[in-house]
């Protein structure tokens, strides 16, 4: 499938003003692992690291693929819904919400049989929307976020970011506007 590069993906999904803070390395092994639409729904993970006075509400986190074929006129656009726990780390943890999982696994299979039958007029992507919140008083704009992703087979967490001070993830404006948690 002609898509987005994953790179440039996440650089949209994190809406950050320089990409080159993403591991290139994970990067790498998530390709290799077949990307984001390959994967299986149950097993794709992002933690979070959050500095005090940021959060991330409740049904805050969705999570859209869409791909077009060109050469029919199809269009699958579809949105699931990213569960979020905390673990015993103190990371935020980011799921497919359990009720999407099946839904996005026929999607991944109509874009597989799309690229399979028309991979010069399949495109595709994959992003991610997440609305943050302020704690108390907000975070300070020089304390850091770190993301980490499960890259099956190793279950092991691998950076994506880290140590990326909020004041580069959030324009002073975004931060003076966020809403109470």
């Amino acid at each position: 499938m002609r898509h987005l590069g994953l790179a440039s993906i996440l650089c949209t999904i994190l809406a950050l003003a320089g990409c080159n803070i993403l591991d290139d390395g994970t990067l790498a092994q998530i390709e290799a692992s077949g990307g984001p639409l390959n994967a299986d729904p149950e097993k794709i993970e992002v933690l979070v690291e959050l500095p005090p006075g940021l959060g991330i509400p409740d049904g805050a986190a969705v999570m859209r693929v869409v791909a077009d074929r060109r050469d029919i006129g199809a269009r699958s656009d579809s949105s699931y819904a990213l569960a979020q726990s905390a673990g015993e780390d103190g990371l935020r943890r980011f799921r497919i919400a359990a009720e999407d999982v099946d839904r996005l696994r026929g999607q991944q299979a109509l874009i597989r049989d799309w690229e399979r039958e028309a991979p010069d007029d399949t495109e595709g992507n994959v992003t991610v929307d997440v609305s943050g919140c302020a704690v108390g008083g907000g975070p300070d704009p020089a304390a850091s976020v770190s993301i980490f992703v499960v890259v099956l087979p190793n279950p092991a967490p691998r950076p994506l970011i880290r140590g990326v001070p909020v004041s580069q993830i959030l324009d002073a404006t975004d931060a003076a506007n966020l809403p109470q948690c």
